[in-house]
């Protein structure tokens, strides 16, 4: 078994399993063969393209001797995590002895088979628990799974899950008598090459789970960051799993209190993301997960949230035959599995896992696989959403027209791929989704691939109704059964940037560029602007001012150089790569200083040569510098003038006059330069060598 620590610079974690691949692949021909006569479900090949966006919870266990973990089949499916909890009562029976061994063989059972861990810290050991004997705590199991390890509970304690605030909370975390401290540190220094994610308790706003207050939970939070970071300075920091619905003010008190606790800012608000328990109704994700963010930026700070249990529980199946509150047919929760990733990636969620891998221990049906160890079509759709909605650039969404829902991902390794689905019940529909590319791939949940062709410029489904009518008052908890549309363009778009002169007088500059995409065709541009060559990089235009265009007008400063670089994006989502250096550039000059000087003399022979015999005036004429609108920037009476005016880049005239000799208009060009501009201009007055008059008649009325 070797584990490499993640990458944790970005989303995609990533591990290296000697044979896995190849492990993975003769699994999926055992399943579909072993699979084919057990249940009607047959799963997809094994899905090895997963990013690590999605995991499952207690994926660990065997259900049978001598059969596969349900790890491997988990893996298959396209999830990379297990998240499972590391009790304290299971860990520390009495004070300072500390029995791992159990919680090792889970651990290493998941990473031999590729999985990575979130481990949940929590349940207070029973010697070092409050006085809270009356209320209701979570009782063990009974029977044990199959396969479970030798005690992981411990042997005096008969509860599974003791939701006690432990003693000695508020010493500091460091200090032995705080108990809570010592075993989050000692735990995480001991899987610390096998563990990184750490989440500190489950479901705090549950009472099942923590009869404390909000600000216990912050005090518990506080000590537990600071000893998963002495430990492990690189490991990932969890608030506990909110169960959310059964008290939706909870967190809210706690990251007050958070934001009110000494060196918050230092210790990002202690905890790196928050982990959140949404179930059944696939269109609460979103607005719940916009508000925790909106709240989280409000006191803490922005974090990202994990969705680390959501799914729904089956009808019809394990003592439960009828329809209830929140419930589903198993293609309902197939039809969830979709929807219910792509609503929570459209929402900024990081992570999604589905609770559970199987029913194991569970009155409800949740499970991908069922203890028969036959499958779901929620494994089959999850294996879907794990192999084509990964990837991306982008996700938009969720667009809505009141009766087709639709998300979409940009630029993933398959392309654009639209998420549809019909939100209403009655009939099935036609929908007409509009086409960028001549042919394109449907597939449903249960990874049936269809081959659509472009009619007049869209490409036609049908969608089936939605049916999971079981929320209070019967609204739809779920869409009907849904599909991906995928428009692929293996093309990258390319662009260039027209030159610019190497000076403007304007600071409103027109920008325009060639593009080349011969597939589904270029969408728009985004164009960035710097000081130097190389950089810093500002963006001076986006989608809503190049979108469908090939120009745009920026503003740049006055008097230094501007830098510009672009790239394009197509209809599908490909982005063309950003240009190692700058394109073009220029500088713009709105005014320039100019040092004029002028010297008249007398033409008298009207030659425009200032010949020996030719005098200078003996009066002084007068000089005038002016815009071509009239507007005087300066003017004297002289034979000769020297003056220096600080005046915007242009044409200009300067006009010289003396009774008896033609006025003369010399044109003046101050162009666009940073350094002083120099003008010598010698002005030759011709004399006026006749006049003539021509009469003007009035002709008015009679008197």
């Amino acid at each position: 078994m070797t584990k490499i620590k993640p990458d944790r610079s970005g989303i995609k974690w990533h591990w290296r399993i000697l044979g896995a691949t190849i492990g993975a692949l003769i699994l999926g021909a055992v399943l579909r063969i072993w699979l084919a006569r057990a249940d009607d479900v047959v799963p997809l090949p094994p899905v090895i393209e997963a990013d690590g966006s999605m995991g499952t919870c207690y994926s660990f266990y065997e259900i049978d001797a001598g059969q596969e973990p349900l790890a491997r089949e988990a893996y298959a499916a396209g999830s990379r995590w297990d998240r499972f909890d590391v009790r304290w009562n299971a860990i520390e029976s009495e004070p300072g002895q500390f029995d791992f061994a159990p919680h090792e063989q889970l651990v290493d059972r998941d990473l031999d088979y590729g999985l990575q861990i979130v481990a949940i810290l929590g349940s207070t050991a029973q010697w070092a628990a409050t006085d809270c004997a009356s209320t209701a705590q979570v009782s063990q199991p009974d029977p044990l799974p199959l396969g479970h390890p030798p005690l992981p509970q411990s042997t005096d304690d008969s509860l599974w899950w003791r939701a006690c605030p432990p003693k000695n909370l508020d010493r500091p975390w460091n200090d032995p008598t705080n108990y809570w401290g010592r075993y989050v540190y000692e735990t995480v220094h001991h899987f610390r090459d096998k563990i990184d994610v750490w989440e500190i308790w489950n479901e705090p706003d549950l009472l099942s789970f923590w009869t404390g207050s909000p600000a216990e939970y912050a005090r518990l939070l506080q000590v537990g960051y600071r000893a998963v970071k002495a430990a492990d300075p690189e490991a990932t920091v969890l608030f506990g799993g909110l169960a959310y619905w059964t008290d939706p003010s909870f967190y809210k008190q706690v990251l007050h209190e958070l934001q009110m606790m000494d060196g918050a800012s230092e210790h990002n608000g202690y905890f790196d993301a928050l982990s959140l328990h949404l179930y059944s109704n696939v269109y609460n994700i979103a607005p719940v997960a916009s508000q925790i963010q909106a709240d989280m930026l409000a006191t803490v700070g922005p974090h990202p949230i994990w969705l680390t249990e959501t799914g729904v529980p089956i009808w019809g199946e394990n003592q439960q035959p009828d329809p209830y509150d929140y419930s589903a047919t198993a293609e309902e929760g197939a039809a969830f599995m979709i929807q219910g990733y792509a609503a929570a990636r459209s929402a900024g969620i990081e992570r999604f896992f589905v609770f559970r891998t199987h029913d194991h221990t569970m009155g409800e049906a949740f499970g991908l696989i069922r203890n028969d160890r036959s499958l779901r079509p929620g494994y089959v759709a999850y294996q879907v959403a794990a192999r084509y909605l990964h990837g991306e650039n982008q996700i938009t969404g969720p667009f809505s027209d009141g009766t087709v829902r639709r998300i979409t991902f940009w630029g993933t390794s398959q392309g654009r791929i639209d998420v549809l689905w019909k939100e209403t019940g009655g009939e099935a529909i036609q929908h007409r989704h509009p086409a960028v590319v001549p042919t394109a791939t449907l597939v449903d949940h249960h990874g049936q691939h269809q081959v659509l062709n472009a009619d007049q410029g869209a490409f036609s489904m049908s969608l089936d109704p939605a049916t999971a009518n079981t929320g209070y008052y019967g609204e739809m908890i779920i869409g009907g059964p849904p599909v991906l549309l995928i428009q692929s363009d293996p093309e990258i778009p390319t662009s260039t940037l027209r030159p610019l002169p190497s000076t403007a007088t304007t600071t409103a500059l027109t920008l325009t560029w060639d593009v080349t995409d011969t597939v589904s065709g270029y969408w728009y541009a985004q164009i960035d602007e710097a000081p130097t060559p190389n950089g810093p990089w500002s963006r001076a235009a986006d989608w809503s001012e190049t979108r469908g265009s090939t120009q745009t007008v920026v503003d740049i400063p006055v008097g230094e150089p501007a830098y510009f670089r672009a790239r394009v994006r197509d209809n599908v989502g490909n982005w063309e790569p950003w240009p190692a250096t700058a394109e073009v550039s220029t500088t713009a000059y709105l005014t320039r200083t100019v040092h004029l000087s002028l010297t008249s003399y007398l033409d008298e022979n009207g030659n425009d040569t200032w010949d020996s015999n030719e005098p200078v005036p003996l009066s002084p004429p007068s000089i005038s510098w002016r815009s071509l609108d009239g507007t005087v920037i300066t003017e004297t009476h002289g034979t000769s003038w020297s003056v220096t005016e600080t005046v915007q880049i242009g044409t200009y005239v300067l006009e010289t006059r003396l009774p008896q000799y033609l006025r003369d208009r010399t044109p003046l060009l101050v162009a666009e330069q940073p350094v002083t501009q120099t003008i010598s201009v010698t002005v030759g007055l011709k004399p006026i060598r006749g006049q003539s008059f021509l009469p003007i008649v009035v002709r008015g009325a009679s008197p």
